[in-house]
């Protein structure tokens, strides 16, 4: 009969049980070195240009990979009143800008937000400043949720 706090069976081994720990880590950490994990989006290059003089719309810049295809289906900052994707195009000579509803982010592909190209529209940004941070939410079809930090120059 067991005692109280006994075990029946073998005990377990601890360096098995450290063994198989460090394999769970280790395959973990493998995803990640060698790429994306399965479900991430990395975010990089992120940057915000602040209107200069008395406007008040500042540019945002960055690049996105997914691991798996997604969409972008809005983006947003709690300090500013509106935030918008946008893509500028040369038509027949005359440079154009229209707004994205949505962003597709094909799996293992990098979608760029530069100068010329895709870029966020962030409305209201006039009274930011210089050195400060503009906190920008991505929402995404399969429900990700980005929270990410754009420094501003």
């Amino acid at each position: 009969m067991l005692k109280r706090g006994e075990v029946s069976g073998p005990r377990p081994n601890r360096a098995v049980a450290a063994a198989a720990l460090m394999a769970g880590i280790l395959s973990v950490s493998g995803l990640t070195a060698c790429g994306l994990s399965s479900s991430a989006v990395e975010a990089s290059g992120l940057e915000c240009r602040l209107p200069l003089g008395a406007g008040d719309v500042a540019v945002g810049y960055l690049t996105l990979r997914a691991a798996r295809s997604d969409r972008i289906t809005s983006v947003a900052s709690p300090l500013t009143p509106a935030v918008e994707m946008h893509e500028t195009s040369l038509e027949d000579g005359v440079s154009r800008m229209r707004r994205l509803e949505m962003l597709d982010l094909p799996a293992g592909e990098r979608v760029v937000f530069e100068p010329g190209g895709r870029h966020l529209m962030i409305f209201g940004a006039g009274e930011i400043g210089r050195n400060a941070t503009i906190p920008i939410t991505i929402t995404l079809q399969s429900g990700r949720i980005l929270n990410l930090s754009f420094p501003c120059r």
